[in-house]
């Protein structure tokens, strides 16, 4: 059985490549039993899509403003 961290990981990898059907398997049974890894792994596709149709073009901010959200960022 892996652990949280594991399933973690998956989730995240899984984004990204094929699991293999075992890393799949193992990180079904954990999350059958683990609430916090099924809601992250719910939390993290989502925010992937958020990301992934977002239109991330920062050149449509002023300097001004790209000055302001580093400064917020620096707190």
């Amino acid at each position: 059985m892996i652990d949280c961290k594991e399933a973690a990981y998956l989730v995240d990898k899984g984004q990204f490549e094929k699991l293999t059907f075992w890393k799949k398997l193992n990180l079904k049974f954990h999350s059958l039993m683990c609430d916090i890894c099924r809601k992250y792994a719910k939390d993290s596709h989502a925010l992937s899509h958020i990301v992934k149709h977002a239109d991330l073009n920062t050149s449509k901010l002023s300097e001004k403003e790209k000055v302001q959200i580093k400064e917020e960022l620096a707190k």
